[in-house]
């Protein structure tokens, strides 16, 4: 079994880059310039003391790859409420195929912001979220 990190934690965010580097690796990322970032909202004390959103993100920029946490002006957010998402970050893909989340709640709690099209070259992320599920807790 392998070790599990509080999802969102600086720990669980190591792991999301450790993973990215793996997928990345091999790939030609010169020609691709964009932000992508993930944006918590109510996140737990454990995560942050007064309640600010908490997050991680993906810069990619002269054939560099960083993923680092924290919140950026970036070309695609995705916006959520940590307690919400969650349950989700814990299910792979084919769990939440099988049980979606509530459409009308999902569209209260989570939000997408910028331009989704300027994140489309990082299609080395396809497997990111079923690998995360391994470690997140």
């Amino acid at each position: 079994m392998s070790v599990k990190y509080e999802f969102a934690s600086e720990e669980w965010v190591g792991q999301v880059r450790r993973i990215l580097l793996e997928l990345s690796e091999g790939q030609d990322l010169s020609h691709i310039e964009t932000i992508f970032c993930e944006k918590f909202t109510n996140p737990p004390r454990s995560l942050s003391s007064d309640g600010s959103p908490v997050g991680w993100y993906l810069k990619v920029s002269g054939g560099t790859l960083e993923v680092n946490s924290g919140i950026v002006d970036a070309d695609f957010t995705v916006v959520a409420d940590y307690e919400f998402v969650l349950p989700l970050a814990r299910a792979t893909h084919a769990e939440l195929a099988k049980n979606p989340p509530d459409a009308e709640e999902a569209a209260t709690k989570m939000r997408r912001e910028g331009d989704p099209s300027k994140v489309g070259s990082l299609t080395f992320m396809g497997p990111l979220h079923d690998l995360l599920v391994e470690v997140t807790v």
